[in-house]
């Protein structure tokens, strides 16, 4: 199918992607898209075990990749082989992006400099999908390239890839990936998602509801 034929939708090219239907806190479902025609796409489950669809559901797809996100609205009904249907209504958002969103963290990384292959550990202060912020060293240089290991969890394969230093500020350096395998940077943009909607999920639980007495017969008094 051409890119021509998504424009109806403004549809990009989604086949081989991962993302995942948002189906309420706690619910929601990582899934691959595994084939697309001009408004419907065929999902596979990524996670484990089986889940229970109606007949037809109204959900989101969300969609990271290192361009930004694409959400699309549409409705989701199970096929025989255990796979779903998404019938696209609408892009509900498509935000290209060149910086991703920041979250704050402390994840250690080991870096090894390009010029004289000296190792250094330290620890990542925020990351984004395209950089990160470093506890140290304190004597890297702007426009100094170096490799790194990011460690995201105990349980998962290091990020690895190549970066060059764009700043060094208050002895944090800051810098951007020059190079970084395409699976992880969806791993660390996934990591940076998760943890950005478990703030906001905080954030809410911690806001009384000021709604209530709009809800109220009459109104406040």
């Amino acid at each position: 199918m051409s890119d021509r034929q998504h424009q109806n939708l403004g549809l990009p090219a989604l086949a081989g992607a991962s993302g995942r239907l948002l189906r309420g806190a706690g619910q929601d479902i990582p899934v691959e898209v595994v084939w697309q025609s001009r408004d419907q796409l065929t999902l596979e489950l990524s996670g484990e075990g089986p889940i229970s669809f109606p007949a037809v559901e109204e959900l989101v797809l969300e969609r990271f990749s290192r361009r930004g996100l694409v959400r699309l609205s549409g409705e989701v009904s199970a096929l025989e082989n255990g796979r779903l249907r998404f019938a696209v209504h609408d892009v509900v958002e498509v935000e290209q992006r060149r910086s991703f969103v920041r979250v704050r963290v402390s994840r250690p990384v080991r870096i090894v400099r390009e010029t004289d292959g000296r190792v250094s550990y330290s620890f990542a202060l925020d990351l984004s999908g395209g950089g990160l912020l470093l506890a140290g060293p304190e004597n890297l240089e702007p426009g100094e390239q170096i490799s790194f290991r990011l460690r995201l969890d105990a349980a998962s394969e290091p990020i690895v890839g190549m970066a060059s230093v764009v700043r060094v500020g208050a002895g944090h350096p800051a810098v951007t990936f020059d190079s970084i395998a395409e699976d992880d940077r969806d791993r660390l943009v996934h990591f940076i998602f998760d943890r950005e909607r478990s703030a906001r999920h905080l954030q809410r639980e911690a806001r009384p509801d000021a709604g209530d007495d709009a809800h109220q017969p009459g109104g406040a008094t």
